[in-house]
């Protein structure tokens, strides 16, 4: 029987709600569901997860996976420190006013901190191909919640001196063009999310790769996405994420955007 696989960043995961849109999207499809999205996710985190989940048969021809991109200066790295896993405070983004100020942010009190604030998940919970490896997740900001010196002197260097957003851009489509062929070699269908704007059509005429994606879905951008975005957004001071009706709405949206045949 065909699943459906979903990878991502927080967008993509059950942030402080208890059901994703990919769990949504898979009972409107009657298919079984494999969750490979997680707070502060990469690119390279979901692209290690599905291509080391087909090697496993875990992704099997026939299965369709939707690849959820984010910011592309975000990665994972390898950290010989990081030996526990400890939940913190649920807060979205550093940006946040709230978070600044050290003001909570109400949740459910049935509902895991997906995102913590001073502590990312070492494993996965849905990690557990390589057990014994601990990656670190990086992002802008994301040095001022490590819990030892040497992670957060490796993060702030990285932010200091190795982000850069075209060449990080770039980054991306080549080894998009190298897990595409991969996903057709094994008849698995796909379909691409990229929801930011540098991901736009001109951005890929620029790098001429504006046919790189069989099925690509530009949700930052679609009418039909921004006009009802506010209704559909985690809080009004949270436009990062999903409420709970937003993942199930977001669910049926992509139900009629994406051919799954």
């Amino acid at each position: 029987m065909p699943k459906l696989v979903v990878a991502g960043c927080s967008f993509s995961d059950r942030t402080l709600v208890k059901e994703c849109y990919g769990d949504h999207l898979s009972k409107l499809l009657n298919i079984d569901y494999l969750h490979l999205a997680g707070g502060c996710g990469s690119n390279d985190r979901s692209m290690r997860l599905i291509v080391t989940n087909v090697l496993l048969n875990k992704i099997n021809a026939n299965d369709h996976v939707i690849f959820q991109l984010t910011t592309p200066e975000r990665r994972e790295v390898f950290s010989n420190y990081l030996t526990h896993t400890r939940s913190g405070k649920a807060v979205f983004d550093r940006s946040l006013a709230d978070a600044m100020k050290g003001t909570p942010v109400r949740n459910n009190p049935e509902i895991k901190a997906i995102h913590p604030w001073d502590s990312m998940p070492l494993n996965d919970l849905v990690d557990d191909t390589v057990k014994d490896f601990r990656w670190s997740r990086f992002k802008m900001n994301s040095s001022s919640w490590q819990e030892n010196t040497p992670d957060m002197l490796l993060q702030k260097s990285m932010e200091e001196t190795t982000v850069d957003i075209t060449a990080d851009t770039y980054t991306i489509w080549t080894k998009l063009a190298m897990l595409m062929p991969f996903l057709d070699s094994k008849n698995i269908r796909y379909t691409v999310l990229h929801p930011h704007n540098y991901f736009s059509e001109n951005s890929f005429e620029k790098m001429g790769l504006t046919r790189l994606f069989r099925e690509g879905k530009d949700i930052a951008t679609h009418p039909e996405l921004t006009s009802v975005w506010r209704q559909i957004q985690h809080s009004p001071d949270d436009a990062s994420h999903l409420s709970e009706d937003g993942h199930e709405w977001f669910a049926k949206w992509l139900n009629d955007k994406i051919t799954w045949t």
